[in-house]
């Protein structure tokens, strides 16, 4: 008997990139899914537990999967990281193109609108600085009628959601990390299994029979008492791959796919110490 047939695609699951184009139900079905049969379920059950997990993985590790525009992002102000050229580091990542970065007083009032080619671009790491194309930022800004010294003068170190950015986050055409992938259709496998294993026995079942005739078949399953008994050694080695062994006590999540996109490409969170407080 022949053995299972899996799609091709672009790339390999682990290591390298992918192309975005083949991250669909077939690719749920054909190879995160193989060697499990299900049937009377329509694509767009798949479909809808894969977008939740997109939009799951870009939540959790912070990195688009698709491109996205992102509109009046607010970002605080502390004076330490002014005097540093404004460093700035985006929700999102990683960053394709910045449209414009504003300053506007918490009160609503608009400052400035910096000038594009002041902007300096870390895409991979999503950080965003302001340099002036001549001079020191204060001259700069002295050039431009004073319309932000008023915060410099007032000695403020600290003032919430006075910069706002407007940028498009995503990854070149073929370039999203394979682990990015990876973690999107184990988490949405997760769901579709849970939920599937409760339709195929119901919940709580542990084994069932059938008898016809006088002919008749039993069979049992494991059943842990949690989601989708039928198919918990799926689930549960896909929950390991996402948030790491429970039963590791040196590594813990950090030998899951999440921290690991985490710290690979958002690297760790820093926090001013010019804040409030």
């Amino acid at each position: 008997m022949p053995g299972p047939t899996v799609m091709q695609f672009d790339g390999q699951v682990r290591g390298g990139t992918f192309d975005l184009k083949n991250l669909n139900v077939n690719l749920l079905k054909n190879v995160y899914l193989i060697g499990i049969q299900i049937n009377g379920v329509s694509d767009e059950f798949f479909d809808y537990y894969l977008q939740l997990a997109i939009n799951y993985v870009r939540d959790e590790t912070g990195l688009a999967i698709f491109d996205e525009v992102i509109s009046d992002e607010p970002h605080d102000y502390f004076a330490s990281d002014f005097l540093q050229y404004s460093f700035l580091k985006v929700n999102r990542f990683p960053v394709k193109s910045v449209q414009q970065v504003v300053a506007i007083y918490p009160t609503g009032n608009y400052l400035f609108t910096f000038p594009n080619e002041w902007l300096r671009v870390d895409r991979n790491g999503g950080q965003i600085q302001i340099v002036p194309s001549g001079g020191s930022l204060a001259q700069a800004l002295l050039g431009q009628g004073g319309t932000y010294l008023p915060i410099i003068y007032r000695n403020l170190q600290y003032l919430p959601q006075l910069f706002h950015c407007y940028y498009t986050s995503g990854w070149e055409p073929g370039k999203v990390p394979n682990q990015l992938v990876d973690a999107v259709c184990k988490k949405a496998c997760i769901d579709i299994l849970a939920i599937v294993g409760d339709m195929l026995y119901g919940p709580g079942v542990v084994s069932r029979s059938v008898s016809v005739d006088g002919l008749s078949q039993s069979e049992s399953f494991i059943n842990n008492g949690q989601m989708g008994a039928v198919f918990t050694s799926r689930i549960v080695q896909y929950a390991k791959d996402l948030w790491g062994d429970p039963t590791n006590k040196t590594g813990g999540d950090q030998d899951g796919l999440l921290w690991s996109l985490k710290k690979e490409h958002r690297g760790l969170a820093l926090t001013s110490l010019g804040g409030a407080g």
